[in-house]
Formats: structure tokens, sequence, C-alpha cells
């Protein structure tokens, strides 16, 4: 699990780290920036998501998994 909370930290702050430099070279009250603020906004969300979903997912042990009763 370790490893799937790296990646995910890691593609997330990765992709934001490219909106925030778009962010500073888009001009002034631009479409483009507002097209950056809102994927900003999908990407922060989506990350908190899976994150979330990450440490909340559902780990069932083998011998709950196969009942022996009918």
């Amino acid at each position: 699990m370790a490893g799937q909370t790296l990646f995910v930290l890691a593609s997330s702050f990765v992709k934001m780290s490219i909106l925030v430099s778009y962010f500073r070279i888009a001009p002034e009250k631009s479409l483009f920036r507002k097209l950056v603020w809102g994927t900003f906004g999908i990407v922060f969300v989506a990350f908190i998501t899976f994150f979330i979903a990450l440490w909340v997912q559902c780990s069932t042990s083998v011998n709950s998994a196969f009942s022996y009763e009918i």
C-alpha cells in the first residue's frame, strides 16, 4: 500500500506543479488562466478522492473470504 500511496502523491504533485508553471506564464484575466484553475481543482479533488479511497479500501482476510457454512 505504501507504493500506491507514493504513486498517488507523486503523480498528483507532478501534475499540480506543471499547472502552477502554466499559471505563472498565463496572462491576467485570460481564458487560459481560468482553465488552468479549473484543471488544478479537478486534479486536487481527484488526488483527495484517490488518497481517501486508497486508505479506506476494503481489506478482507483469506479466512473470512472462505466460509464453510452453507
